[in-house]
């Protein structure tokens, strides 16, 4: 147990003073990532379902939309043909899985570890590592809420983002990796207004203002 609350001082989360207490700190303002990673990676679905909510979910796409398209400019630079070949390859598997979810997961989460592992950033590996239930969350989510046509066509987008780089289409890294954002934020817009709309059958519509 003091092994345990040392810990989540060192988090950030717990204040202890000699001879006064414990005290609880804000999360939000004190711990990093560290401690929401330990936080999701023991709990099960129905646990986990508590601690993340939906809303939850959108703030840490909001994230890893201004993320990672800056991890795929690094990537860019370093990328060698062999990885530029399985990350199309994976792309062209997930176009052939899209009833399968369990697999699109799975790829989904290879093509992103992939990208962050051929940038070769350590602090970017970290960060990636941190958020791997969060980003896996985002994800499943995703896949459940958007309907199979609107998946295909993100899908597809990242196979014509792909293609256009390879072939020189597009010259430049920042490009591409913008194009991909403005991707991620349809897709990011697509899973808010599947929440409006689930806000709506529990609240009722919204009345216009007077």
């Amino acid at each position: 147990m003091r092994l345990g609350l040392k810990q989540l001082e060192a988090m950030g989360v717990l204040d202890i003073r000699q001879g006064d207490g414990i005290y609880v700190k804000d999360y939000v303002r004190n711990a990093g990532l560290d401690f929401l990673s330990l936080l999701l990676s023991n709990q099960e679905e129905e646990q986990l379902m508590v601690i993340v909510d939906e809303y939850f979910i959108d703030e840490i796409w909001d994230f890893w939309t201004a993320v990672f398209p800056e991890i795929l400019k690094m990537a860019a630079h370093r990328i060698s043909a062999r990885d530029g070949q399985e990350l199309a390859q994976l792309i062209k598997e997930e176009l052939e899985c899209l009833d399968d979810r369990q697999r699109i997961i799975e790829l989904e989460e290879a093509q992103h570890n992939l990208v962050v592992e051929v940038a070769g950033n350590m602090i970017f590996l970290l960060l990636a590592n941190s958020a791997r239930p969060l980003r896996r969350k985002i994800i499943e989510v995703f896949v459940d809420t958007v309907d199979r046509d609107t998946f295909r066509q993100f899908v597809e987008a990242k196979a014509t983002l792909l293609k256009a780089y390879a072939d020189g289409s597009l010259t430049s890294s920042m490009v591409a990796a913008d194009k991909y954002r403005d991707i991620l934020r349809l897709m990011r817009h697509s899973f808010k207004a599947i929440l409006a709309r689930r806000g709506e059958l529990i609240t009722g519509p919204r009345k216009p203002d007077v």
